[in-house]
């Protein structure tokens, strides 16, 4: 296990990198990370599809459909099948509204055309609704993984207080005919 003050300098690091695009191809199956220490929050998810070329806001798309969503379900629980899982979920959407310009670009111009924030999600009857809450989220792209992740004293309270021990990390690219997760234990540091 890594010294403390060694995985306080990679998140801090990590946080520093999230508006610099570096990218590489993931050749293995999907993996993912979750470590909290004090007020930082970090969940890491592999991306196999690269940096370049990423479209939204497509005229294939229609109006307020969501294209493209990262994020994060935290639970308690010995497996995912015998977990509760957390009203919050945080994470990051785009949604393609009316009349938006077409854009096409690396994955980061993406996240920054994006709404990143937490949302409260209600279920019943095999369906699913969501309320955005305030949260301060950021997402960025990490070497071949999307971060998502906050350094929010208020998000954390909210988010962990209850300490939960597992985290869903999950991607849905409709705009691109994808949707992968990956469940991992979270670190407390």
């Amino acid at each position: 296990m890594a010294a403390l003050s060694e995985i306080i300098m990679k998140i801090s690091l990590v946080f520093v990198l999230l508006l610099v695009p570096v990218f590489v191809k993931a050749e293995s199956a999907i993996t993912c990370h979750a470590d909290i220490i004090e007020n930082s929050a970090v969940f890491l998810i592999d991306n196999p599809l690269g940096d370049d070329d990423w479209e939204w806001n497509s005229s294939n798309t229609p109006d307020n459909s969501m294209e493209y969503r990262w994020k994060v379900r935290l639970g308690k629980g010995t497996l995912p099948n015998q977990c509760n899982w957390s009203k919050y979920e945080f994470g990051l959407s785009h949604f393609k509204f009316p009349n938006s310009k077409a854009g096409k670009g690396t994955l980061q111009e993406l996240l920054r055309s994006s709404y990143a924030t937490v949302w409260e999600t209600h279920y019943e009857n095999n369906s699913s609704s969501s309320s955005v809450i305030s949260g301060n989220v950021k997402v960025g792209v990490y070497e071949n993984q999307i971060l998502l992740g906050t350094q929010d004293a208020d998000t954390i309270n909210l988010l962990f207080t209850d300490k939960p021990n597992l985290a869903e990390i999950s991607a849905f690219l409709p705009g691109k005919d994808i949707e992968y997760s990956c469940i991992t234990e979270i670190n407390y540091y």
